[in-house]
């Protein structure tokens, strides 16, 4: 099992710029399908832009709390259409 520091480590390394990049970049050359939340690949980088270090730093002190994710409406009547 990790220690603390060394998965705070990990994390940092994680979430430096030029790794964020790359990954960025991966995703976009793969198409980069919206999620569960239906936010898309741009509509992510516009929103870290304003607000990546705040995540950043509530990430790397584990205070970081996603919002629930809300399934589309479209997902609720396929849901209730095959029930």
């Amino acid at each position: 099992m990790r220690s603390r520091k060394e998965q705070n480590d990990l994390l940092g390394r994680m979430l430096e710029g030029e790794n964020l990049r790359l990954a960025y970049k991966r995703v976009v050359q793969n198409g980069g399908a919206p999620g569960v939340d239906c936010v898309t690949v741009a509509q992510l980088q516009a929103y870290l832009k304003t607000h990546w270090e705040t995540v950043k730093a509530e990430l790397l002190t584990g205070t970081y709390r996603p919002s629930p994710v809300k399934r589309p409406a479209k997902h609720l009547a396929i849901q209730r259409a095959s029930t």
